[in-house]
């Protein structure tokens, strides 16, 4: 990281180091400027939200992470069909530190839809789902349950044999038409046994592009808003694929 790119990000609070003021619009576009230069990057306006949002020392951090990342042969993207560009590096690990409101707010997903025909029979008809949900007295039973997920978990934290971690949804996925679209981004707290933990944490350390798959059962936390996962099986992709390769092997011999 350049003296020069420290250099123009002052602090978070509008001084420098050593108690000066500065001025924080110029911090930010001299920042900005810096990181779009470094990284070949194209989108400016992105850029300063991101400065904005996260502060000049949390997004130095990320810089720092990002020129890792590179150096140890890049990041694929999420369908591991073509290699990151080093901007396109920067911004996913940007959304990876803000909370889903400001992920939302930057980096805003609209699902793909194939144009199709309808015919007048098929016209989309809009209710109020908080009504729907309201009206219903009938309760059924869900004999089975369970929620994956699949992606990057933050940093965990440690309470006695139980790892937990923190995954955000904000990704609109394609859903059947006429269903209504969700509004809002959900926020996941990963209960993991420490033996669990112990078995993918080496995994996801050594390659930040693996992705964690953890299996379990999901209830809601009225006091957070969090869903809570107690997860019953937990792996990476990476893993899974060794496994693969390792009985595929087996079988050949």
């Amino acid at each position: 990281m350049s003296e020069q790119m420290k250099a123009s990000a002052g602090t978070s609070d509008g001084t420098s180091e050593d108690g000066a003021p500065t001025a924080s619009v110029p911090s930010i576009r001299a920042l900005t400027a810096e990181i779009a230069d470094r990284f070949n990057e194209t989108n400016l306006a992105l850029i300063r939200k991101v400065v904005a949002e996260l502060g000049p020392e949390g997004t130095l951090a990320l810089v720092a992470e990002a020129v890792a990342i590179e150096a140890a042969g890049g990041m694929l993207t999420n369908d591991q069909s073509r290699r990151r560009t080093p901007g396109g590096v920067f911004f996913h690990l940007a959304r990876g530190r803000m909370t889903p409101e400001a992920r939302w707010r930057l980096f805003p997903r609209v699902p793909s839809r194939k144009p199709t025909k309808l015919a007048t029979t098929d016209a989309i008809v809009a209710f109020d789902l908080a009504e729907a949900l309201s009206a219903l007295e009938e309760t059924g039973e869900a004999t089975t349950v369970k929620i994956t997920l699949v992606g990057r978990p933050g940093r965990p934290i440690e309470r006695g044999d139980v790892f937990i971690a923190q995954m955000d949804s904000g990704k609109v996925p394609t859903i059947p038409r006429g269903l209504p679209m969700p509004s809002h981004p959900t926020s996941y707290a990963l209960l993991i046994a420490r033996r669990q933990w112990a078995k993918i944490a080496p995994a996801l350390a050594s390659d930040p592009t693996d992705k964690m798959i953890a299996e379990g059962w999901p209830e809601l936390d009225p006091k957070s808003g969090k869903v809570l996962v107690y997860v019953t099986k937990v792996s990476t992709a990476g893993l899974d694929r060794a496994e693969r390769e390792k009985q595929k092997a087996a079988t050949a011999n």
